[in-house]
């Protein structure tokens, strides 16, 4: 049985409107609400892109027992567990939440008030405040990162974002988002210098600099004429995740594409074929 969300299930945490894990679960008609809290710890670091994650340890009840803890979402964080957990309802949830918070910043609930009665209101509206306008943008950039441009498209919608201009922006924003993330990659350090000076080295054939790239998730393909980038290496990941980017956003890249599973270091990761002339862009770029 799914229940209907409203602004009386948002309440102030850290001066922050915020839904807690539970009553997002029976709306989104998980048979085990406590299962969405595993969802959630399995993707802790892209909510975390959205703000703190914010932690409750309820008390326990009279009869004792191992105290559990909570997970109290805002909006992003929300939206991004709709899309994740991928159950039925989980399109008609994901637009309720939106409906809710923009009802809750619009003051039609009172914060002291979890049980008077209400209902969200609709996101289809013409006029939006520039701060929403600018949230709603933020998350389908994010979704774009994560789910990729169908994803990011249907959420677009959704939200009634303008058609034209918007999803031009939109698109300008992904394509500097991927090349932010690149840059970062070669400017990673390996035993003290920079990616991109080993891997100037491993395209004039230094066999080392290839051997030592490949163990940091890079590879070279003179073959193909570009590299591969494996995005759940730990270098890579981790060079990424400082800055709060996806490797995903790399699919953005001029004449980039999906490279098969690959080996790097021993470890299979999805990689991200880029060529050399997406490539030296960057390259010449720092030089």
């Amino acid at each position: 049985m799914t229940k209907l969300l409203t602004v009386h299930d948002l309440h102030l945490l850290d001066e922050a409107p915020r839904i807690q894990d539970l009553k997002l679960a029976a709306a989104l008609g998980f048979e085990v609400t406590r299962e969405i809290r595993r969802l959630i710890e399995r993707n802790v670091r892209e909510l975390a892109q959205h703000g703190e994650v914010c932690v409750t340890i309820p008390q326990t009840g009279p009869r004792g027992g191992r105290p559990g803890k909570e997970y109290w979402l805002n909006e992003g964080q929300a939206v991004l567990i709709c899309m994740f957990s991928r159950t039925e309802k989980a399109a008609e949830v994901r637009q309720t939440v939106i409906s809710v918070f923009m009802a809750w910043r619009r003051g039609q609930a009172p914060v002291a008030a979890p049980s008077a009665t209400g209902s969200p209101v609709t996101a289809a509206e013409a006029e939006r405040p520039l701060a929403e306008r600018r949230e709603a943008r933020r998350l389908c950039e994010a979704a774009y990162v994560i789910h990729g441009p169908l994803a990011a498209r249907r959420l677009w919608d959704t939200l009634n974002l303008p058609a034209a201009h918007g999803a031009d922006r939109a698109g300008e924003r992904m394509t500097e988002l991927a090349h932010e993330a690149l840059r970062h990659i070669l400017d990673a350090a390996i035993e003290g210098e920079p990616l991109r000076d080993w891997l100037d080295r491993a395209i004039h054939l230094d066999v080392v600099a290839c051997d030592v790239l490949r163990a940091h998730g890079v590879l070279v393909s003179d073959a193909e004429a570009g590299i591969v980038i494996g995005r759940s290496v730990p270098f890579v990941a981790e060079a990424l995740a400082k800055h709060r980017i996806g490797a995903g956003c790399l699919r953005d890249l001029s004449g980039a594409r999906e490279y098969k599973v690959t080996k790097f270091a021993g470890r299979p990761s999805r990689g991200t074929f880029v060529p050399y002339a997406t490539l030296d862009t960057e390259m010449v770029a720092d030089a």
